[in-house]
């Protein structure tokens, strides 16, 4: 119980960061993200060359089960996260690979 709080006080103080999230600080978030969730959090490329922050898929598999958009205030980078995110999930769902509409 004690690794898992100090491994939310480690995201805790990544994300307090100020930085170019988009860098070394968004992977550094990955990273610590990976480690709370005991899952690999990685960038990827949808087909449609959106690239999320972060993403987790399914094992073995092209399906998303999270797409992670980080920003330090809402409209950085000229878009909102929740919107960039629920766009790419819908991408990424629909896409040839996973064939599920």
């Amino acid at each position: 119980m004690v690794e898992d709080l100090e491994k939310v006080y480690n995201l805790m103080h990544t994300v307090s960061e100020v930085g170019p999230l988009e860098n070394t600080l968004g992977q550094r978030v990955c990273e610590r993200l990976s480690n709370i969730l005991d899952a690999m959090v990685f960038k990827h490329r949808n087909p449609d060359n959106m690239r999320p922050n972060g993403v987790i898929k399914v094992d073995g598999t092209e399906i998303p089960c999270m797409i992670m958009e980080v920003k330090q205030k809402l409209r950085e980078g000229g878009c909102d996260p929740s919107l960039q995110a629920s766009v790419g999930m819908r991408q990424s769902w629909i896409d040839n690979m996973v064939c599920y509409l």
